[in-house]
């Protein structure tokens, strides 16, 4: 009697498996030939006094010079398609063109406090800016 009834279940076991999903497969490793994962790119702006050795990460200087250079670029971002936007009059150093994602400018001291804003659109992830701030400079020393 048991073996009666152990049949016909056996049958509704493997019948009902022909209706249900299949498992999902596991999904693979990561290869080295794999690309990373997207990161939002980022401007980045560094001051550079003249003559004087840089200071990492920092848009802003305490060092008074004739001459600074404010360095921008975009960390994370593709290899062309930029569009930069630099204020009137402030010399194009390098870059700041559609394949390059730096853009250096030199800035002459001035006896006022100077604000230099760079923008840069990014192809897929809109614009970004940063503010250079250069302090007014009274001969050899900042004001």
């Amino acid at each position: 009697m048991l073996r009666n009834l152990a049949l016909p279940l056996l049958g509704l076991v493997a019948s009902s498996a022909i209706f249900t999903a299949p498992a999902a497969a596991a999904p693979a490793p990561p290869t080295a030939d794999a690309p990373a994962p997207l990161v939002a790119p980022t401007l980045t702006c560094e001051i550079r006094p003249s003559g004087l050795p840089p200071r990492q990460n920092t848009c802003g200087t305490v060092r008074a010079s004739g001459t600074y250079f404010v360095k921008n670029a975009v960390q994370n971002g593709p290899a062309s398609g930029y569009t930069w936007i630099v204020p009137a009059g402030v010399p194009i150093g390098g870059g700041c063109r559609t394949d390059t994602s730096f853009c250096d400018l030199t800035v002459r001291s001035s006896n006022v406090d100077q604000d230099i804003t760079t923008s840069v659109i990014i192809p897929g992830f809109g614009s970004r800016q940063v503010n250079a701030v250069i302090p007014a400079v009274c001969g050899q020393f900042l004001c």
